[in-house]
């Protein structure tokens, strides 16, 4: 080839670079043009943009995918700290009420006419200053024991039921002024216990009775 071809054909190669359409291609496409043609060479093949190497065939490369776009991911939930539970309330119980025992024992007795079981007058209001007493002291009492004594004159058998019955004259008059009968325990000694000597009369007299005992407690709440 001699310098006039050489000469003609670098002209022809710099007049193609002009006037062809520019081209472009990313690291290992093929060069295409700005009208998405491919760019041969000489003999035809497509011109690859690594170093220019060259491939069989020819055509628009295959469109590259667009990429995705990954989204950010959602941030973690912040959760607030739950509350500390609330203490339950101290429920104290009430204070117990302060009880006050007052313990009652009262003791008294009725007199007698010889072999009578029958309350004199004066025996009437012996009992009934002892049951106003009883109740104002606001017992109510859990026991009342009344016992029938008699003097020694007479049999042994006689006076034991002439005390049972005294005592039971007695317990019904207390009945009467408001002192429970269901409480009452009645009984007699007859001449068993004698509470003076029966060699005299006012010795006998002084044993023809019924003595009283009278237990109970009152609850007072301060």
């Amino acid at each position: 080839m001699n310098i006039k071809t050489l000469t003609t054909l670098s002209a022809t190669f710099l007049l193609s670079a002009i006037l062809a359409p520019s081209v472009s291609a990313h690291n290992g496409d093929y060069l295409t043009d700005s009208l998405g043609n491919a760019v041969k060479d000489s003999s035809g093949k497509c011109v690859k943009a690594v170093l220019g190497n060259m491939v069989d065939g020819c055509g628009t490369p295959a469109p590259q995918p667009e990429p995705v776009a990954v989204a950010a991911p959602a941030p973690a939930p912040v959760f607030a700290p739950a509350p500390p539970p609330r203490p339950k309330p101290i429920v104290r119980p009430a204070p117990a009420p302060k009880v006050h025992v007052l313990n009652l024992n009262e003791s008294g007795g009725s007199n007698f006419a010889t072999n009578s079981a029958k309350l004199s007058s004066k025996a009437q209001h012996q009992l009934t200053a002892f049951a106003n007493k009883v109740k104002a002291s606001r017992v109510s009492p859990s026991s009342v024991t009344i016992i029938g004594h008699t003097d020694s004159r007479g049999s042994k058998a006689h006076n034991q039921a002439l005390s049972v019955r005294r005592a039971q004259s007695v317990a019904s008059f207390l009945s009467s002024k408001g002192i429970s009968h269901g409480v009452m325990h009645i009984g007699g000694r007859g001449e068993t216990q004698p509470a003076a000597s029966n060699k005299t009369k006012t010795g006998r007299a002084a044993n023809r009775r019924v003595s009283i005992t009278v237990k109970g407690q009152r609850r007072i709440t301060r």
